[in-house]
């Protein structure tokens, strides 16, 4: 079955729905798994992992998927479709497999998807919005089972599930945050906290890569040996809960303290945005991200936080792309883009959307 990308690129994220109006956008789970007695991908094997991926198609419709599954072969996909995935966070960090043994399914919400002979043989992912780590985690664990009573895993008694990478050796899980923090980045504040969660194994990253955006940071887990699954998911659940109230201390302090330049400054966000006409990727996450504060903040009677996240979706390289239906040079993609938040910005204010 061929994806049809320009409705994926059309289709609501779950993970970025506006359903969170806090600090914590969005939950992820990534869980590695191989097949016992089936060498890694990395070995060209083609014979066994094209058995393998059939096999596991047969008994995919077992799957507990709310809505079944959408299936994707992987080899031969463009740049701009592979980015369109990764902007929808249905592909996660790890890369799609060229080979025609490999194969990727996901739920039509997109809450669920799992990549077949990438790095490893499986790789299932799970996303929410908000808080939602061991929401994400039982959906992950219930397929898993499902799939183990078909396949049997890699597994050894001291270190645990078996991985192409050493990093995944042992749980093989990933648990991970998506973070709003506006307030401890406008007071200086987000890089002592983040070398902190360093300190504490505890992985940070930006929204599309290893460096913030428009103050949204990603934190995981580095580790998947020596800690059990609820392990992770609870040390992950409790850092969190510290970085939210040092942002909302941060929040208040500044409001507070800085009250006029606080407005000004999400005021002046806002006018670029609706009346820009060439705004960079960059440039709007960071104007985007005062707004979604001042949306928290009740400054707007048009703007709330589900519009602005939609924009921090709808506004990514590849979805622009997609909606222009052609490849766009930089400045282009700056027009483009800048147009499209005009646009929205303007129908919220005529109460058109």
């Amino acid at each position: 079955m061929a994806a049809d990308f320009k409705k994926i690129a059309e289709s609501p994220a779950c993970w970025l729905n506006g359903a969170s109006n806090g600090i914590i956008v969005a939950s992820s789970i990534s869980l590695v798994r191989n097949a016992a007695k089936v060498p890694f991908p990395v070995s060209g094997k083609q014979d066994m992992l094209e058995k393998l991926k059939q096999h596991f198609l047969e008994n995919s419709g077992k799957l507990p998927v709310p809505g079944g599954l959408q299936l994707l072969e992987t080899a031969g996909l463009s740049e701009n479709c592979l980015a369109l995935l990764s902007e929808h966070f249905l592909m996660g960090d790890k890369q799609f497999a060229s080979s025609k043994e490999s194969l990727f399914l996901y739920s039509r919400d997109g809450a669920f998807s799992v990549l077949l002979n990438g790095d490893d043989h499986f790789l299932f992912r799970g996303l929410a919005p908000g808080m939602n780590l061991k929401q994400s985690a039982r959906l992950l664990f219930d397929c898993e089972s499902v799939t183990a009573g078909n396949i049997p895993f890699a597994f050894d008694r001291k270190l645990g599930y078996l991985a192409s990478s050493p990093s995944d050796i042992g749980t093989g899980m990933r648990a991970e945050l998506l973070l709003h923090l506006p307030g401890l980045v406008l007071a200086d504040q987000a890089g002592p906290v983040m070398q902190g969660m360093s300190k504490m194994g505890i992985s940070v990253s930006g929204i599309a890569g290893p460096e913030s955006e428009g103050s949204f940071f990603r934190i995981a887990n580095r580790g998947t040996l020596g800690e059990s699954e609820e392990e992770i998911l609870d040390r992950l659940t409790e850092l969190a809960g510290q970085i939210c109230e040092h942002e909302k201390n941060a929040r208040i302090k500044l409001m507070r303290e800085q009250e006029n330049a606080m407005y000004d400054r999400i005021g002046r966000a806002y006018g670029i945005l609706r009346h820009g006409y060439s705004i960079s990727l960059r440039e709007s996450l960071e104007l985007l991200s005062l707004v979604r504060l001042g949306a928290g903040l009740n400054m707007f009677s048009s703007v709330d936080v589900a519009i602005t996240d939609y924009l921090i979706l709808r506004t990514r390289q590849a979805h622009l792309a997609f909606a222009a239906e052609k490849t766009l040079s930089e400045p282009e993609s700056d027009a483009f883009r800048s147009s499209v938040i005009r646009e929205v910005l303007k129908n919220r204010k005529s109460g058109k959307a």
